[in-house]
C-alpha cells in the first residue's frame, strides 16, 4: 500500500505539472508539439518491494519483506502518434541491495542458514504500449518486459548432509514484468515518467513475520505455504528523446 499510495503522490504531481501554461500553449500549437519520436535514453531510480531469492538447497523461492531503492537505465525507441504510440527497449537495473537476513531451513525447525549482502541485478526487453487521451503532452501506457533476473548472495549456517547449500550463490533466472506508468512531455526532448510493474516469482515459500535483528542479519519465521508471488517496483525515470 506504502508504494501504491506514493504512485498516486507522483501522478498528482505529474497531471498538475501538464496543465501548466506551456503544455496550453502547446495544445493550441497542435496534438503533437512535444511529443518525441525516435531514439530515447533515461535515467531511472526505482524502489524493489519484497524481494524474492531461491530457498536453500535451490528449492523453491524465499519472499521476505523487505525494500531496497537504487538506480537504473533504458535505452529505446518511441513513436507516438495523435491518440496512440509503441515503444521498445532494454532496461537495466544495477546492483539492489537488501538487508543480510536469516531463515529458518524448513517450517519449525530451529536451525537457520544465513545470506550474507543479497543482491539484485535486472534487466528487460520491454515493449510499451500508449494511450494519448488528450491534445496535452501526455500519455498512459501498458508495459511488458520479458528479461533475466540475477540473484547473488552469500550462504552459510547449513549443517550436514546439507553443507553443500553453504558458499557464494550467484543464480540467473528467467523473468516477466508487467505494469502501467504516466509519461509527460514538458519539452520536445525531454520527458518524465512514473511506472509501478511486477515481477512474478513462481513457487514460493513465504518468509514469514520478522523476528528481530542480531549481529548484521533480519531474522524471520518460515510458513510451510507455497504460492506465487511478485516483486513490486515503483520508478521515476528522465528521458532525453526525440533524437532519429
Amino acid at each position: 500500500m506504502k508504494h501504491g499510495k506514493i504512485f498516486t503522490l507522483a501522478l498528482f504531481v505529474i497531471v498538475l505539472a501538464s496543465l501548466t501554461p506551456s503544455s496550453a500553449i502547446a495544445q493550441e500549437e497542435g496534438p503533437k508539439s512535444n511529443r518525441p519520436g525516435g531514439v530515447f535514453a533515461s535515467y531511472l531510480y526505482s524502489t524493489f518491494s519484497d524481494p524474492i531469492f531461491r530457498g536453500p538447497g535451490e528449492s523453491g523461492e524465499l519472499r521476505v519483506g523487505q525494500s531496497a531503492s537504487g538506480p537504473g537505465f533504458q535505452l529505446g525507441y518511441l513513436y507516438l502518434g495523435d491518440s496512440f504510440g509503441v515503444g521498445g527497449g532494454v532496461t537495466y537495473w544495477r546492483t539492489m541491495e537488501f538487508n543480510s537476513f536469516r531463515a529458518p531451513t524448513m517450517p519449525g525447525s530451529g536451525t537457520y542458514v544465513s545470506y550474507k549482502n543479497p543482491h539484485y541485478s535486472i534487466w528487460f526487453f520491454d515493449m510499451q504500449f500508449h494511450w494519448l487521451p488528450t491534445r496535452l503532452d501526455v500519455s498512459l501506457y501498458g508495459i511488458l518486459g520479458l528479461g533475466s533476473n540475477t540473484e547473488s548472495s552469500t550462504i552459510s549456517g547449513a549443517t550436514p548432509p546439507f553443507e553443500s547449500w553453504n558458499g557464494a550463490k550467484n543464480t540467473s533466472s528467467f523473468r516477466y514484468s508487467y505494469g502501467f506508468g504516466l509519461h509527460i512531455f514538458p519539452l520536445r526532448n525531454v520527458s518524465v515518467h512514473a511506472e509501478y510493474r511486477l515481477i512474478p516469482g513462481t513457487s514460493t515459500t513465504e518468509a514469514g513475520d520478522f523476528l528481530f535483528s542480531r549481529e548484521g542479519y533480519d531474522y524471520y519465521t518460515v510458513k510451510d505455504v507455497r504460492s506465487e508471488n511478485h516483486i513490486g517496483v515503483f520508478t521515476l525515470g528522465v528521458s532525453i528523446g526525440g533524437m532519429w
